[in-house]
């Protein structure tokens, strides 16, 4: 039986290979005329624009892997079928759950592929597009530096009362305020009304510096006519920008989970985000559960029937999958993870029942 297995290996491959670039290709495509129509990015460099169409990739890889699943084990079985090459194993002897067998197994193999995109390429791709709209000025017209916003740099937090963009590497400041309270005895505190900010190096212009002792009623005042600090920080930070939930691994999620709710905050979206990291490779599993039953009832209509009864599969999953994860489980009362895990039960409870019936 393993030269079986094999067989329907190579059967899988080649199509599930091949369904995956299409549906790869035909996202970045989408991606890429996004941008190019977008009043905001049609004047960004073509350089800049592919690279965020690279970027994005990954996230979108999180769909394409149960759709190029869904096809290859849907056309491999359909040809074997119509070739009546499951009457044979049957004639043998074998079962038809044989046959199923290595496309289940092909499913876990692909399922696992995608949760490595999704908790260790996806975050990472995903911060890196972040930083090269911001810095590709992509987000211009969708937000502005904060003013007065908190920023930490090495002992000092920065409070910033203006920020001007002079070129692609210069940010101009006004009305800096830095605070330095690492050391209990005494608490330093730098005023300037002008500085700039390039490539890691902050100059500030003819900067104030008070050195306070606590308990003390005087301060040490001393100016200087230009201080320097090396220390970078991210414009997204500048723009008021935080880490989105998708931005972050599967152990940064958990400790955010972890502090929200030492603070009382709602967790909701981050647990959404941790869960569908399990969830959606899953229904790369399910998928190649439930479309081997249509695929061999189906091989008389031909190849066709199976690609688009595999296609309104998907379709039905993901528009379960967003109503229960953006539309049921944003009710207050909603339990997160049971909405989010909610389509990968019934479409494996469906796939299930149908293999009984195949069988």
């Amino acid at each position: 039986m393993r030269r079986v297995d094999r067989y329907i290996y190579r059967e899988i491959f080649p199509i599930f290979l091949v369904s995956f670039l299409i549906v790869m290709v035909l996202f970045q495509a989408n991606t890429y005329m996004f941008l190019a129509k977008n009043e905001l990015t049609r004047n960004v460099p073509l350089l800049a624009t592919i690279q965020l169409v690279l970027w994005e990739t990954p996230e979108n890889l999180n769909l394409v892997f149960p759709i190029a699943v869904a096809l290859g084990t849907s056309l491999a079985l359909s040809r074997i079928s119509r070739e009546s090459e499951i009457t044979a194993i049957r004639a043998a002897g074998g079962k038809v759950m044989r046959v199923v067998w290595p496309a289940l197994m092909f499913g876990v193999f692909a399922g696992l592929l995608n949760f490595l995109c999704i908790t260790k390429l996806t975050p990472y791709a995903t911060k890196r597009s972040m930083e090269l709209k911001t810095s590709s000025n992509v987000l211009a017209g969708m937000g502005s530096f904060v003013s007065n916003r908190p920023l930490k740099m090495g002992n000092y937090t920065v409070s910033i009362g203006s920020v001007t963009k002079l070129d692609e590497d210069t940010l101009k400041l006004r009305d800096t305020l830095l605070v330095d309270r690492t050391d209990e005895s005494n608490i330093s505190v730098i005023s300037s009304q002008e500085g700039t900010y390039q490539r890691g190096v902050w100059k500030f212009s003819n900067a104030t510096s008070i050195l306070v002792k606590p308990g003390r009623t005087n301060a040490i005042v001393s100016r200087s006519r230009e201080f320097v600090i090396n220390g970078k920080i991210s414009l997204r930070e500048m723009m008021g920008m935080q880490d989105e939930a998708k931005d972050l691994t599967i152990s940064e999620l958990q400790e955010q989970i972890k502090l929200k709710r030492q603070m009382g905050a709602s967790t909701a979206n981050d647990e959404k985000t941790l869960h569908k990291m399990f969830s959606i490779p899953m229904m790369c599993v399910i998928f190649s559960i439930i479309t081997p039953f249509f695929s061999i009832k189906l091989a008389k209509f031909g190849g066709f029937a199976g690609v688009m009864i595999s296609m309104v599969i998907v379709m039905a999953y993901y528009n379960v999958l967003v109503f229960c994860t953006d539309i049921a489980a944003k009710s207050p009362s909603a339990d997160p993870v049971l909405w989010t895990w909610l389509p990968d039960i019934i479409f494996l409870a469906i796939g299930l029942v149908f293999m009984r019936k195949l069988e």
